[in-house]
């Protein structure tokens, strides 16, 4: 499953795979709602599936997530001296920025799922 996942999310990024396979929080909801329905195993599978997503997303070497401080860890480690704390703190805007542009953007793909439409943004 976590070979999937990494595997779609280079897809992703490389775009070869369309934004429309993403999801928010209302595509997630509905998810986890039809899984229930299927059965106690399906919604199992749903939610180690949901929380490995967030494992891995978490580990992206992006400011604020663990993986950015993974990152900076390491570089401190292998430079020996500390990152700027200006620096730091404009990286860790700079994701915050990128995370609350994605929240928005996962939310308006929702939304125009439930509008009927097709997402058609890229």
């Amino acid at each position: 499953m976590i070979k999937e996942i990494v595997y779609f999310l280079g897809l992703l990024l490389s775009g070869r795979a369309g934004v429309d396979a993403l999801g928010g929080p209302i595509l997630i909801t509905q998810m986890a709602g039809d899984m229930a329905r299927w059965g106690f195993n399906n919604l199992m599978y749903f939610l180690a599936f949901f929380s490995i997503n967030l494992c891995i997303f978490n580990l992206l070497p992006v400011l604020p997530f663990d993986g950015g401080h993974l990152a900076l860890f390491c570089y401190e480690g292998v430079t020996r001296r500390r990152v700027n704390r200006r620096l730091r703190d404009l990286l860790t805007q700079a994701g915050f920025v990128l995370l609350i542009g994605l929240m928005i953007f996962v939310v308006v793909l929702d939304l125009t799922r439930c509008a009927g439409s097709s997402p058609v943004l890229f």
